[in-house]
Order: structure tokens, then sequence, then C-alpha cells
């Protein structure tokens, strides 16, 4: 979170009791579809792929005390959350071929949506609890990023094929911005989030 409005010497404290660090883990499911070339023991090929993401992070620090600095701001807490809901891909791929495997990297552009909110709360530097002192902010953002990894295929069949892949993306940075909190000093701040994802898949392939 980023602050203005409360002078330098206090930002860097608000700053360190509003970050969290969040992860967590899930099933997804998705579909694909793509097309390779061989020349030897050389094969490439380009893949669309597109897949829910199910991303959520939450955080709340709880009432906080008054900065040092500036024991007049009184009480305060921040709350934050965010999710991502699907993950398209578009990826080119290259690797080897050898009797029934498929051994490969990948990497290509990845693409999202962010929904996020934020709610910040001042409760005693207006002389007590008031909602002048509140603020809320909530946005939704298209993201692009990238995503690079690597898998192994294996034929089954002239038309069926298993893969295992493992793929991280990272889609960087995105800000919500909170307007200016009423009575407190006109300040307001920035909630920046970032969002990487680790993706274990196994899938099936059927060749035409």
């Amino acid at each position: 979170l980023f602050w203005s409005g409360f002078g330098p010497d206090n930002i860097s404290t608000l700053n360190s009791e509003a970050y969290t660090k969040s992860s967590n883990s899930t099933f997804s499911g998705g579909g694909q579809i793509g097309y390779n070339w061989q020349s030897g023991g050389f094969v490439g090929g380009l893949e669309a792929d597109l897949s829910s993401s199910r991303a959520r992070a939450n955080s709340d620090t709880g009432i906080l005390p008054p900065p040092p600095l500036s024991p007049g701001l009184g009480t305060h807490r921040f709350t934050a959350s965010m999710n991502s809901d699907w993950v398209a891909t578009l990826r080119v791929r290259a690797g080897t071929a050898f009797d029934k495997s498929f051994v490969y990297l990948t990497a290509g552009p990845a693409f999202t949506k962010i929904s996020q909110t934020a709610h910040v709360e001042f409760d005693s530097a207006c002389g007590g609890p008031s909602a002048l002192c509140d603020a809320d902010a909530a946005s939704s953002k298209f993201k692009v990023g990238l995503a690079f990894g690597g898998g192994i295929e294996y034929k089954l069949d002239s038309h069926w094929s298993v893969k295992g892949e493992y793929l991280h993306i990272d889609f960087g940075s995105t800000h919500g911005d909170l307007p200016s909190i009423g009575c407190c000093f006109g300040s307001s701040f920035t909630q920046e989030i970032r969002l990487r994802e680790d993706n274990l898949k196994i899938g099936v392939n059927y060749k035409f």
C-alpha cells in the first residue's frame, strides 16, 4: 500500500503494517487447442488454452495503534481482497521427439482479469469512529503476463496422447486507488497486488 497525505515520516510505517503475502493451492480444469509440426526428431507447435484459476487472497491487519510519529491519526485498519477466475495462454512449444515421447519447453503471453477491493478506516483522527474517515475502492482489470515452463507428452496410439506440464505464470503488479479519505487530511492510498501462479497440469490430447 502506498500512502500520500501523511508526510514522509509516516508512509514507511503505514506501508509495512499493510503488507501481506498470501498463497493457496487448488484444483482447476480447462481445455486447449494447438498445432504441431515435425522435422526429424524436432517438433514445434503453437498452443492456446483456457482454464479456471480460482486465485484468491484476503488480508486484514486488524486494528492497529496510532503511528508513533502522528498519534493524532488514531487507530487504523486495512482490509483487502483479490480474485482471478480464469487464465488463458497462447504459447509456442518446441522440443525433441523420441520413441513415443515428446519432451518440450514452452513460453508465451498469458491473460486474466483481476478483481480487487480495498478498505481503510481511521477511528480516532476525526474525534472518534466516523464514516467520513473510511474509504472503499473496487476495480477490475484485464492483465497480460508471461507464461513459461515445460513438459512431456506420451503417445498412446495414432490419435490419443497424455501429457504432464509445469507452467509458471507471472502477471506482474496491478493497482487499485482509493479516493481521498474525507476529514483525514485529504489522504489517499494505492493498493498494489502482484499475482503469480505455478501450475502442474495433467492432460489428454486428441490428434486429428
